[in-house]
């Protein structure tokens, strides 16, 4: 899943505030934090990063701390995410999802949003429109003239040329968690992260 052929996939080292309602206590403490960060981060956009896949691995996890008035607990906790995030160049394969004049939708299964335009379909192509499909002019090894569809369905090999996410579509995760102050230990409020920019210490 990481190897070096496959690179639009990296793992980011996260900080966050993690609070486990009381309702849950009964569930195993690792299970615990592991569904509330998914819930969390999974299918979200991180501005700058990426798409959140999944909860990797933990890195740190602290002590379960239980505020008064409050009857949650809040757990600080830094751990790696998986996050698509493909880079310029990288060849890729998806499938073919959606195809029209305006080019071709393709899908990798958890990510349907990928757009090939025509003026980046591979050369000399047009689009049937009776057919509602592009067609791909080629050649045999004889030198007969061949059209190729490039069906609905079907999977095709792409070049990552941009990478540009509509923040306005996508949600992102919301911002660190912080304790309620009434009741807080003074050394559990001077180390919560207190910016954005700590969300991500490496």
């Amino acid at each position: 899943f990481f190897s070096s052929d496959v690179v639009m996939f990296v793992l980011v080292h996260i900080r966050d505030t993690i609070k486990l309602p009381p309702t849950e206590f009964a569930k195993d403490f690792y299970s615990l934090i592991k569904d509330e960060i998914n819930g969390r981060y999974t299918n979200k956009v991180l501005p700058g990063v990426g798409l959140c896949v999944i909860l990797y691995d933990f890195v740190k996890v602290g002590e379960a701390v239980v505020h008064a008035g409050d009857g949650a607990a809040w757990v600080k906790v830094e751990f790696r995410e998986v996050v698509f995030r493909p880079f310029p160049n990288e060849t890729m394969t998806g499938q073919v999802i959606a195809s029209d004049a305006r080019g071709l939708t393709l899908s990798i299964g958890f990510f349907h949003e990928i757009k090939v335009p025509p003026h980046l379909m591979q050369e000399p192509s047009h689009f049937d429109a009776e057919q509602g499909l592009w067609m791909w002019q080629t050649g045999d090894e004889e030198g007969a003239e061949l059209s190729l569809y490039i069906d609905v369905g079907s999977d095709v090999l792409f070049q990552v040329t941009e990478v540009q996410i509509d923040n306005a579509n996508w949600a992102q995760p919301p911002p660190v968690a912080t304790p309620p102050a009434r009741g807080a230990r003074p050394s559990d409020q001077d180390e919560a992260p207190k910016a954005a920019e700590d969300r991500y210490p490496m």
